[in-house]
């Protein structure tokens, strides 16, 4: 539950700390007095949009601060999950800082956290309902909602969401291969051709640069041979040639070395140097002997580098690797092609097997919802029997929906009528505030009792009510205060007589500037405060007699 807000330099606030308690919690005050801004500060530190205007004027930063006594509720695990600090379990503190620039940070425990995350435990610890809720009560989502959370059946809407989730992804498979399919028997033809080219072309990776370097050879051919007779000349020649006076100086040098020993040295390195001239000349002689003038050879050649520069680029590819990569693309989609008819057949055959499964989880989802419907219409009856609407009628009308969807395979519109001769229209018909915020309250009220939240708050639902029905409205809400916190912001006298606590909001002007405050209505104070809400200030006798009546009323229980 809600235990402490605490607001600080936010709107007109600027320093204030509520203190809720159990139970059925109360707020009044005059019209413009703050209500609304407590309201808004509580939405901020719940994750609401934040910007500059949140700051009160002249301050640099506001700070809103709610604390929550979770030690009824099980919420552990969102600690762990989201890696906070959670020292006391029986407490914990949720912060919302906002400079005057309109940047915000949040808080859990102290801890910085995305705002998401903020929102996401608030929603678990409060629930707040204002006048223009009501109008959810018209969504048809939110019909089924309500429908869904009496039945009990969170069971088979689980077991209906897996089964939806998985036929929509077998029939998105099936529909994904089916146009993939279609477009590419269109091109069927385009392709092929584009394989059997790159097929009879018989790519091989690294080809291309080895046929440019023979098409250099063979286009210098006769160059080549000339070059390596006149560097084999150079060596042989028998007047002139470098092996022959190589040899000589050789000889000359053993000659030598009879009379000098650094000779043996050099008539060695002298043989080393005409061993490697003598391979460079076989070498030269072997590229002689091993180039052909061959002009065929040079137009096939030629023709073959044509062609694959010519594919690569038709394909806008940069080497035979790219190419050969896509001839094996194009080999897989045409066997995709022509295995698609079987890979349909199983798919299809996924798709039907889910599909049954979905009308089966469909059919127990629905059947939990047709149970439940006769049960509601008694008890918003009977709720609203007792709100002065002496003949209400109350249908919770369920048709098949046109297609499966999220939600299951119903459509829920909830039916109703105030007047004894009229029958039951959709609620989206209904124009009157009074008779839309009475049943929002019933429904609410079954809601609470069978969702577990800690606190709910009630801004003005009260609209259109007076009188015995406010007496019965309030006599609800402190009903549901038996099982979580209930807080109500109200100008209805017989709502606030029946709350355990009592808060007045209230401007006052400062030396500075015009201030909302809040204070507690002390137990000896409440007769007074009752009796100034239904006459004004200050109250007549007859209004405090009428207060004290209202104390003590108890028109439900």
């Amino acid at each position: 539950m809600l235990s402490r807000l605490s607001i600080q330099n936010y709107a007109l606030i600027s320093h204030q700390q509520i203190d809720f308690q159990k139970g059925f919690n109360v707020m009044t005050g005059e019209t413009g007095a703050g209500k609304s801004i407590i309201l808004g500060a509580l939405a901020l530190v719940m994750g609401a949009r934040a910007d500059a205007h949140s700051v009160a004027q002249g301050q640099q930063k506001c700070i809103v601060e709610a604390e929550f006594d979770i030690a009824e509720y099980d919420i552990g695990g969102f600690f762990d999950e989201n890696d906070i600090d959670n020292d006391d379990s029986t407490h914990c503190i949720l912060r919302r800082e906002v400079t005057a620039n309109g940047k915000s940070r949040a808080f859990i425990n102290d801890s910085p956290v995305q705002l998401a995350v903020l929102k996401q435990l608030a929603e678990r610890l409060i629930d707040i309902h204002s006048q223009h809720g009501n109008l959810l009560l018209r969504d048809n989502a939110f019909q089924l909602h309500f429908v869904d959370l009496m039945a009990n059946n969170a069971a088979e809407r689980d077991a209906y969401s897996h089964a939806f989730a998985q036929w929509t992804d077998f029939s998105k498979q099936l529909k994904q291969l089916k146009e993939r399919v279609a477009k590419k028997a269109n091109e069927r033809d385009y392709m092929e051709f584009q394989h059997a080219q790159l097929e009879d072309a018989k790519l091989q990776d690294g080809e291309l640069a080895e046929l440019e370097e023979e098409c250099k050879r063979l286009q210098h051919s006769e160059e080549i041979k000339i070059s390596a007779q006149n560097i084999c000349s150079l060596f042989d020649d028998d007047e002139a040639g470098v092996m022959i006076r190589l040899k000589a100086a050789e000889h000359e040098m053993k000659k030598l070395a009879h009379f000098v020993n650094a000779a043996d040295e050099l008539a060695q390195r002298a043989h080393s140097v005409i061993v490697e001239l003598d391979d460079i000349r076989s070498e030269v002689e072997s590229i002689s002997e091993n180039t052909d003038i061959d002009p065929a050879r040079l137009e096939f050649v030629t023709q073959r580098i044509d062609t694959i520069n010519s594919l690569m680029k038709k394909h806008g590819a940069a080497t035979e690797g790219q190419l050969i990569e896509l001839r094996e693309q194009l080999e897989r989609q045409l066997q995709e092609i022509d295995n698609a008819d079987e890979e349909i057949e199983r798919l299809e055959a996924q798709v039907a097997e889910a599909r049954k499964t979905l009308e089966n989880d469909a059919e127990r989802l629905s059947a939990t919802r047709k149970n439940a419907a006769p049960v509601i219409e008694q008890q918003l009856v009977e709720a609203l029997a007792q709100l002065a609407i002496p003949h209400p009628k109350v249908a919770v009308q369920l048709s098949a929906a046109e297609t499966f969807l999220q939600s299951g395979h119903d459509e829920v519109t909830l039916l109703f009528s105030a007047n004894l001769n009229q029958q039951p229209r959709p609620v989206a018909d209904i124009a009157s505030g009074g008779e839309i915020s009475r049943l929002m309250l019933c429904v609410k009220d079954m809601m609470a009792r069978r969702k577990s939240l800690p606190t709910v708050i009630f801004d003005e639902i009260d609209t259109g009510i007076s009188g015995n029905t406010a007496d019965r409205v309030g006599c609800i809400m402190k009903r549901m205060a038996d099982n979580m916190q209930v807080i109500v912001i109200t100008h209805l006298p017989q709502i606030a007589a029946k709350a355990g606590k009592h808060l007045v909001v209230y401007k006052q002007d400062t030396d500075n500037a015009t201030q909302t405050f809040i204070k507690t209505v002390a137990d000896g104070e409440r007769i007074e405060q009752l009796a100034v809400m239904l006459s004004g200030s200050p109250p007549t006798e007859a209004a405090k007699i009428t207060a004290k009546e209202l104390l003590t009323r108890d028109t439900l229980r």
